[in-house]
């Protein structure tokens, strides 16, 4: 990953020296290394400032660049990868977010920096209501439709084609050709990630975007949020119901139907042809395998196989659930009987 520069710049240049001495951190390396980057751990280059939080994220080369880590995996960290810096501290998501808070910004902001060359981008043949805001270096694409009282932030682009309901808002996302949102569909929010400390919860800045694919369908008052590190991606013709809320950094694989009132927590995927009922819930980093089906008001706790149809809570496999219940009316029913057998009617 690195920073899109639709939606974010670097804001000033910031060396592993500087950043250790706001931390408060130790550090081992090149006190001259400077940020150019952010990334997650596996796609890290040498100019990139990362996090580690957990050992798994040091198997192979690790990460390169600028590492945020605690003191007991910076020992590792520096055996086993290219680091140019590395910094130790006791909290290493928590710091990487003060990090990003020191060096980022946010150009989609409404009172971001903007230059005279920044006006919006809109195809001759779209038709934007009057009443619709339209940031800076957006790009609406030909025949494409906004609706009354939408806000399109600063750098969003928007496919050909594409119908954006009524009072929608998109930030930090793009669209491909064909999109449709109903009415209220907010798009390219911060997820809900937060670090908790000694004095409440912080939360983590998100510098992915969102990506929808061809001929995705959002209904109205859905939510998707965009990527803390990585995107959160919609693949081809999905369809999304109304009330659904889907986490960030999300991979919702092509052909997905996703019905009304679906959560779905973050980094979890869904691979091709999911189909998911009514008020179901998916929990955070899973995998939904190709043409599952998650019956309506499931809650999906673990892994599921491709093919699988799942129901209950926590979700099982739908077969074994059905005959499980059926078992158990068998033994509730046996039990009624008896006990009208040892206490008979006077």
């Amino acid at each position: 990953m690195a920073i899109d520069p639709r939606f974010y710049r670097l804001a000033r240049r910031v060396s592993a020296g500087e950043l250790a001495g706001v931390l408060e951190a130790g550090l081992r390396g090149r006190a001259d290394a400077v940020i150019a980057d952010f990334s997650q751990p596996q796609h890290s280059d040498e100019t990139m400032l990362t996090y580690v939080g957990d050992a798994a994220q040091l198997d192979g080369a690790g990460p390169a660049g600028i590492v945020i880590t605690t003191a007991e995996l910076a020992e590792l960290a520096e055996q086993m990868t290219a680091a140019a810096a590395v910094l130790s501290v006791d909290n290493p998501r928590l710091a990487f977010a003060r990090a990003v808070g020191l060096c980022l910004a946010d150009d989609a902001l409404p009172d971001s920096h903007a230059l005279p060359g920044d006006a919006p981008q809109i195809d001759q043949s779209a038709v934007i209501a009057p009443s619709a805001v339209i940031g800076a270096r957006a790009v609406i694409g030909a025949r494409s439709v906004v609706g009354a009282n939408c806000v399109i932030g600063g750098g969003v682009q928007i496919g050909d084609e594409c119908s954006i309901g009524d009072n929608c808002t998109l930030s930090h996302c793009e669209l491909d050709d064909g999109c449709s949102l109903q009415a209220g569909v907010v798009l390219g929010a911060p997820g809900f990630g937060f670090e908790i400390t000694g004095h409440a919860p912080v939360m983590i800045p998100h510098i992915g975007i969102l990506r929808l694919g061809r001929n995705v369908c959002v209904g109205a008052n859905s939510a998707i949020d965009r990527g803390s590190l990585g995107d959160t991606v919609i693949g081809d013709f999905v369809m999304i119901d109304n009330l659904v809320h889907i986490a960030h950094n999300c991979e919702i694989g092509d052909h997905c139907v996703i019905a009304g009132q679906v959560g779905i927590a973050g980094s979890t995927v869904l691979e091709a042809g999911v189909m998911i009922g009514g008020q179901a819930g998916i929990g955070d980093h899973l995998t939904i395998g190709k043409g599952a089906v998650i019956l309506a008001r499931s809650g999906v706790t673990k892994d599921v196989p491709a093919g699988a149809k799942m129901v209950g809570f926590p979700a099982s496999e739908a077969g074994q659930y059905w005959r499980d219940q059926a078992a158990m009316r068998q033994v509730l029913r046996q039990r009624n009987a008896a006990g009208k057998k040892s206490h008979p009617k006077a």
